[in-house]
């Protein structure tokens, strides 16, 4: 039996907060050059612009006339060329985000057995429905296998990211019946905070230990940190979740019980980002 899963809704839990972010206005700029070819399109010149560096427009790198940091014969007479690129960043202040979620692939799999993680990707896919909700095309899972927050708030609270698995069902949407329950297997994997490992000393920050079945009622924990916690600070916290002894999934028995048939399965997990209270915090109603 074939088994594959395309995971996942993931979801902002930030007291409804939403980041819009706003495209800057960017002026165009061309490469320039201080060197320029002759009609001939072999001799090269130096420019004679006064500009103080010597250089003119030479339009868009590779589509317009060549950059040239100029050099005579005898290397007596230099000049630069420059070409322009773009760097760009969405900056976030007083927000938590739940910025990436992977999606998982286990191959192909025998009915009650335990099937380790193939890779990251979305695998076969129902696409006779087109809504996440019903575990058949969950578009949010990276291919990567990365589980990502980025912490950008004041009040360093703690977070907790927890997930939940959906029925998995077959091509034409209908979920498959079984005694025991489908679950998915999350061993503790090395967080890292801005790209550097996350450690207390030498000892990594983990995330959670987590067993989630298709009849739990409950999310799991799987990515936890504590208000307190060393080295807790605003950043980009991250688990990379994509090999076989990090990520596996059981699968029950009994399913097409007495036939011969391959059969394509997905369905979603649903991750959840949710603050924790500050402490001292009264979270209670009143009176």
């Amino acid at each position: 039996m074939k088994l594959s899963r395309n995971v996942l809704v993931g979801s902002l839990a930030v007291s409804g907060m939403v980041l819009g972010a706003i495209a800057p206005a960017v002026t165009a700029q061309a490469a320039r050059t201080s060197g320029v070819t002759g009609t001939d399109g072999s001799t090269v010149t130096q420019t004679t612009s006064t500009d103080a560096d010597g250089m003119e427009d030479a339009g868009q790198l590779g589509k317009g006339n060549l950059a040239i940091a100029y050099t005579n014969t005898d290397n007596s007479k230099t000049g630069p060329a420059a070409a322009y690129s773009n760097a760009s960043v969405d900056v976030v202040s007083g927000i938590l985000v739940l910025d990436q979620v992977p999606d998982f692939n286990f191959g192909t799999a025998a009915s009650g057995s335990v099937k380790g993680l193939v890779d990251n990707s979305k695998g076969s896919q129902n696409t006779s429905n087109t809504t996440a909700t019903d575990g058949t095309a969950a578009i949010d899972g990276n291919d990567q296998g990365d589980l990502q927050v980025i912490e950008s708030r004041d009040a360093l609270s703690g977070f907790q990211v927890s997930a939940s698995l959906g029925e998995f069902k077959d091509s034409t949407g209908k979920a498959v019946t079984t005694t025991d329950p489908f679950i998915l297997n999350l061993k503790p994997a090395n967080m890292t905070l801005n790209g550097a490992d996350y450690e207390n000393g030498k000892v990594p920050f983990q995330t959670d230990n987590a067993n989630i079945s298709t009849t739990d009622t409950k999310s799991a924990p799987v990515m936890t940190v504590k208000e307190g916690q060393v080295g807790y600070k605003a950043g980009t916290y991250a688990a990379a979740l994509n090999t076989s002894d990090l990520v596996s999934l059981t699968v029950p028995g009994g399913i097409n019980a007495g036939t011969q048939k391959v059969q394509s399965l997905n369905s979603t997990v649903t991750w959840t980002l949710a603050a924790t209270p500050k402490t001292g915090t009264d979270t209670g109603t009143g009176e």
